[in-house]
């Protein structure tokens, strides 16, 4: 699985052009501005996941990375339509010893994801892919007999995934960047890619500008030397 995000950067130089052959499982462009979503506590909080990342967290995490005790959050996360919901979670800390816990649910909170609750430290879960299904994320915080002042948290990060080949599976294909995020994946992404894949993308910038790419997922066949599947990235022709 790959995932990449490219934006337009005014720079003094001539235009650039980025060929890229590329036999991959997945990988698109996306804007790097990644949103925030406070923890919600009081009611359920419903999202709809975007092309673009966006984060859920435990309260607190943005700013000092504390929560308290005695918190029952819950979050409804839906994909767009025609697309998967990607999602991994990586938690700083969610001491277990406390009571606290983390629980993921597909739909209506009757088929858990995780198996259990998740709770522990430096720990992650994903990333996990969810088709016909949105994503339920339960936080709870026990008012601990400890007497803890501080604890870190967790941070969620979701999207919306579709194939994006755009027709660089079929022949080269020519993208102009601007300012506006686009996307391309591997074929099927994000579910496998078939073997024998050859796509290959040419991404312009006007006279200018630079193109900048960021890759957000990759999970491809692993070799030392690059001999069977690989992402490449080459500038100029």
């Amino acid at each position: 699985m790959v995932s990449t995000s490219v934006w337009k950067q005014q720079v003094y130089s001539n235009s650039k052009m980025f060929p890229i052959p590329v036999n991959i499982f997945s990988w698109y462009f996306t804007v790097v501005l990644f949103n925030f979503v406070k923890g919600q506590c009081e009611e359920t909080m419903m999202l709809t996941a975007g092309r673009e990342p966006q984060y859920a967290t435990s309260p607190g995490y943005d700013d000092d990375r504390m929560y308290q005790g005695g918190l029952n959050c819950r979050w409804e996360i839906q994909p767009m339509p025609n697309s998967s919901l990607v999602f991994s979670l990586m938690i700083s800390e969610v001491p277990c010893f406390s009571g606290d816990y983390i629980k993921l649910y597909k739909d209506n909170e009757t088929d858990v994801i995780n198996g259990d609750s998740v709770c522990g430290r430096g720990r992650t879960f994903g990333p996990v892919t969810l088709t016909g299904s949105s994503l339920v994320v339960v936080f709870v915080s026990k008012t601990s007999r400890f007497s803890f002042s501080t604890k870190q948290g967790f941070r969620l990060l979701f999207l919306s995934a579709a194939d994006l080949t755009d027709g660089g599976c079929q022949g080269r294909q020519v993208l102009l960047a601007d300012d506006t995020a686009r996307y391309i994946s591997s074929p099927n992404f994000p579910d496998f890619y078939q073997s024998n894949a050859n796509c290959e993308w040419e991404i312009k910038a006007s006279t200018g500008y630079d193109v900048n790419i960021l890759v957000l997922f990759l999970d491809i066949e692993y070799d030392e030397l690059c001999t069977f599947d690989y992402l490449s990235f080459y500038e100029g022709k």
